[in-house]
C-alpha cells in the first residue's frame, strides 16, 4: 500500500522519500479552509509562481480559494472515501485525491502527521494536449476522446500540474513529489502510463523537475499560447515533455515486441504525439494526426521497414 492512513484523522496521504519524509501530499481539506486557504493566497499572489501559470485570476483573493478548493475538494470526495472504506484494495481511479503538498512540523509516536501547513500543490489530471493551437477543433477534439476513456484505461494521457512556495525552492521537494506522486499512486492506482507535461520555455526549475523525474523532450513550441493581460500579455513558447514509459497496445494479445522494436515505436510516439495504433503480428502502425504537418509517417506493416519521412528522428 503506497499510501498511508492517519489513524488520527482517517485521512489518506502521501509520503515523500529521504531526505524529505517530512513533506506529504494529502487531499484538500474542506473543514480547514481557514488554515489552507491564506498560503494559496499568498503563494497564487507572487509573481514567482503566477507568471508560470495559466489558470488562477491575478489578483488571486480569499474567496477564489475557497471556491477552488471546495470545488475539488467536493469533486475528490468519493475517491477519498473509497479508499478510507478499503484502504487495502481501493480499486482504481480516474483521478486523484493527493494534491496539496505539506511540511509536517510535528507528528504522533508512530510517525503520523498532527500538525502541518499547506506550501505547494500537485495534480494529474486528463491531459489538455498543448501541443495543439489553442481553440482549435484539433485540441477540443483530443481532448474530447481523451476524457471519453475510462478509469484503469492505458491509453489516457495523464498531464501534469505543479507549483511550490518559492521559500521552498531548490531544496529537491518538487522533484521528488512528483515521483511519489507518480509512482506511489498514479501507475499503481490509475494504471497511468501516459503522462505528459507542458512548461514555459524559461522556467528552468520546474524544466528540471521533469528532467530529473526522466520525462523526455517532445517538442518546444515557439511562441505557442497565448498570454493573459494580467500576467503581462503577449505570448509564450512552451516545452512539451513525456514520461519514460509509453503505452504500447497490440490486438494481437500473442505478439511479442523485442528491444528494437521497442525503440522503433518510442521513436514513433516521440514523433507522432503517440496518435497511432498497433495491429496484428506485423504491428501495422496508423498515423491518425499531428499538429505540425512537415512531420508525419505514412501507415505500414513489419517495422524493418523504412519510414517515409525521418526528420523526427
Amino acid at each position: 500500500m503506497p499510501f498511508y492512513l492517519n489513524p488520527n484523522t482517517k485521512e489518506p496521504y502521501l509520503r515523500l522519500g529521504a531526505p524529505h519524509t517530512n513533506i506529504i501530499i494529502t487531499p484538500h481539506r474542506l473543514d480547514r479552509l481557514d488554515e489552507d486557504i491564506p498560503p494559496r493566497v499568498e503563494m497564487f499572489n507572487d509573481p514567482k509562481i503566477y507568471m508560470v501559470l495559466d489558470g488562477p485570476p491575478v489578483p488571486y483573493l480569499y474567496e477564489n480559494g475557497v471556491s477552488w478548493v471546495k470545488s475539488i475538494g467536493e469533486q475528490l470526495l468519493p475517491v477519498v472515501e473509497a479508499i478510507q472504506a478499503n484502504p487495502a484494495d481501493p480499486g482504481v481511479f480516474g483521478e486523484s485525491p493527493f494534491s496539496c503538498i505539506r511540511l509536517v512540523s510535528r507528528e504522533d509516536k508512530d510517525g503520523h502527521p498532527l500538525e502541518d501547513c499547506v506550501i505547494g500543490d500537485i495534480t494529474i489530471t486528463r491531459y489538455a494536449f498543448y501541443e495543439y493551437p489553442q481553440d482549435s477543433e484539433e485540441r477540443t477534439a483530443a481532448q474530447n476522446a481523451n476524457k471519453e476513456l475510462p478509469a484503469g484505461d492505458e491509453s489516457i494521457a495523464w498531464g501534469i500540474g505543479c507549483f511550490l512556495s518559492p521559500r521552498y525552492h531548490g531544496q529537491g521537494i518538487m522533484t521528488s513529489a512528483l515521483r511519489t506522486l507518480i509512482h506511489d499512486w498514479a501507475v499503481p492506482y490509475m494504471k497511468a502510463r501516459d503522462i505528459r507535461a507542458s512548461v514555459n520555455l524559461g522556467n528552468n526549475s520546474s524544466l528540471r523537475v521533469f528532467e530529473k523525474n526522466d520525462f523526455e523532450e517532445v517538442c518546444t513550441l515557439k511562441d505557442w499560447k497565448k498570454v493573459s493581460e494580467s500576467r503581462g500579455g503577449g505570448v509564450q513558447s512552451i516545452v512539451v515533455r513525456e514520461s519514460p514509459e509509453p503505452s504500447i497496445h497490440s490486438d494481437d494479445s500473442s505478439g511479442v515486441l523485442d528491444a528494437d522494436d521497442a525503440l522503433a515505436i518510442r521513436l514513433i510516439m516521440r514523433v507522432v504525439n503517440r496518435s497511432l495504433q498497433l495491429h496484428g503480428p506485423g504491428y501495422q502502425i496508423t498515423v491518425l494526426s499531428h499538429p505540425e504537418p512537415e512531420l508525419f509517417l505514412l501507415a505500414h506493416t513489419g517495422l524493418d521497414q523504412d519510414f517515409s519521412k525521418g526528420s523526427g528522428f
